[in-house]
């Protein structure tokens, strides 16, 4: 089993946090100390798809959504605390596999922000778009799977006024440096724009839930 770490496929995270300990900073008037910690943990796994990260694989049935967060909200002798926020980016590896023609893959997805918001100590979620990749674009079976997925996402966002959707900031495009030779993931560029565009929303998003 492969566990993403902090440079492996999602680095966004890295500098989402940069970016947001320096928006915290600008508007904390006081020395280092005052400035409250923000820590971004990234929980997933190599090929996963929506499915077993609700439900846990075949091979690791006791890992999902669920059990993920469990670990960090009694991370520390029984005592709870909260997760400020869940972001969900899914929906990838269910298409690429062929899935859709056995679940419906929007759901599936949906279900893993109810999941996440149905524990107390969740208080929001952010729905992160499906990226996009050469494929969603010359296959078109695959690219309506991913625009149906986009749509489902935003209409529960909607609905949901805990969950903020967010458009992927950039679209794929052949030879551009945010994406990578795989023409699928972002090279480190890619990820860098993602992660510090992610910010200002992430700001917004906890504010509204009174939590910057």
């Amino acid at each position: 089993m492969e566990r993403l770490t902090q440079t492996d496929f999602c680095p966004y995270t890295s500098y989402l946090e940069a970016a947001l300990k320096k928006r915290r900073k600008d508007v904390i008037k006081g020395g280092e100390e005052s400035i409250p910690a923000i820590e971004i943990i990234n929980e997933g796994y190599r090929g996963w798809t929506s499915y077993a990260l609700m439900h846990g694989s075949q091979k690791y049935p006791k890992i999902n959504v669920d059990t993920m967060l469990k670990k960090y909200i009694n991370w520390k002798g029984g005592k709870s605390s909260f997760v400020d926020m869940v972001i969900i980016m899914a929906g990838t590896n269910d298409i690429f596999q062929g899935n859709y023609e056995e679940y419906n893959v929007s759901e599936s997805v949906i279900s893993m922000h109810q999941l996440a918001l149905g524990n107390r100590m969740v208080p929001t979620t952010i729905a992160l778009d499906i990226p996009g990749s050469h494929a969603f674009m010359t296959n078109a079976v695959m690219g309506k799977e991913a625009h149906t997925l986009s749509e489902s996402l935003q209409t529960y966002a909607k609905s949901e006024p805990r969950t903020t959707f967010v458009t992927f900031p950039f679209p794929y495009k052949d030879g551009d440096e945010k994406w990578s030779k795989d023409r699928i993931h972002c090279t480190e560029t890619g990820y860098k724009v993602l992660g510090e565009s992610l910010a200002p929303i992430v700001e917004q998003a906890l504010q509204a839930a009174g939590l910057w």
